[in-house]
């Protein structure tokens, strides 16, 4: 996936996201403003990241 609407949408039809609240708050904050510039090219990937201090982004 290229972009955030694009993960999404593939969230909401695998079934991880189906609440309303949940899906407005990742229209609203983009997955790119946590991920490191190093993993650019992984941003969208459904798959978790790590995001410093050991913890990642799933």
């Amino acid at each position: 996936m290229n972009s955030n609407p694009e993960l999404i949408n593939h969230l909401i039809r695998s079934g991880a996201l189906h609440s309303t609240a949940l899906i407005k708050a990742f229209r609203e904050c983009d997955r790119s403003l946590f991920v490191p510039k190093e993993l650019n090219d992984e941003i969208y990937g459904d798959y978790p990241l790590p995001i410093g201090m050991g913890q990642t982004i799933s």
